[in-house]
């Protein structure tokens, strides 16, 4: 009696499958378990959203809109300041005046500027700090045409991105999907119904889970990026257990192939 059976095969075979799926679920399980961004009582939240096939959906009401809300200079901040129509003569000399530069708000909240002087800048909008130079320069030349932005707005990126860290935000204006463009975009595994924002205070935070797939969910006012934003992309469940199960897709199919083999060489 042959030492290999067709029994013995088929129950072979269900043994090995018994194993990947234990190494597969097992290594998935690790996988959910390291994910800080999947905290249980605020995904409570999300699945009643998703039931009323919600577009975007909040944890808590929305506090300050798109219409009041202005990012407020703070310590450490770049400032960079354009006058676009600068006098050659102002450029020149003492003044130390130039068209585009850089300048960094103090820990005590000043910053320094050619001309202006130390000014306080600190919970101040741009714009206010704006109209400011606008009434200092128009004193040397007429209608300055002055420029304020900041420079170091950023968001993080984590989860299921190609490129996970820091993404600088070019205006105060960004879109999260401009900012998910300057992250390498949506993977392939990630969640595009499931892109969850993570605002504010991290002890007490507002989380915003968002559906790409519902073309409304693009007008939400929540979608343009506050400054130390977090963008999470949770991983497809499918997608990821074949990506899991690529390392052990090839010793399941050397193993399985021996009997086969087997059998044809006892055939000729």
């Amino acid at each position: 009696m042959p030492w290999f059976n067709c029994s013995r095969s088929g129950s072979t075979g269900v043994l090995l499958l018994l194993l990947f799926f234990t190494l597969l679920f097992s290594s998935c399980g690790v996988h959910k378990r390291v994910g800080v961004f999947n905290d249980p009582k605020y995904e409570e939240v999300y699945k009643e959203g998703k039931k009323a096939n919600q577009a975007v959906i909040r944890l808590k009401p929305t506090r300050d809109t798109l219409q009041y809300y202005r990012y407020r200079l703070q310590p450490g901040d770049e400032l960079r300041v354009r006058i676009l129509n600068l006098p050659p003569e102002l450029a020149e000399g003492s003044y130390e005046l130039e068209a585009d530069a850089r300048y960094i708000v103090n820990i005590d909240g000043y910053v320094h500027l050619p001309l202006a002087g130390r000014l306080f800048v600190q919970d101040k909008a741009t714009e206010e700090v704006r109209r400011k130079l606008f009434e200092v320069y128009a004193a040397y030349f007429n209608q300055p045409n002055v420029e304020v932005m900041v420079s170091n707005l950023k968001v993080f990126v984590f989860g299921e991105s190609d490129q996970q860290g820091v993404v600088i935000l070019p205006t105060e204006r960004t879109h999260l999907l401009e900012a998910l463009a300057l992250s390498g975009g949506v993977p392939q595994y990630a969640k595009s119904d499931k892109i969850k924002i993570i605002r504010g205070n991290l002890n007490d935070p507002q989380i915003i889970w968002v559906n790409l797939n519902y073309i409304s969910a693009l007008r939400e006012e929540d979608l343009i990026m506050r400054s130390g934003d977090i963008i999470y992309l949770e991983t497809r469940t499918i997608p990821l257990l074949l990506r899991e199960a690529a390392p052990y897709l090839v010793f399941v199919n050397i193993i399985t192939i021996l009997p086969t083999l087997y059998l044809v060489f006892r055939t000729l």
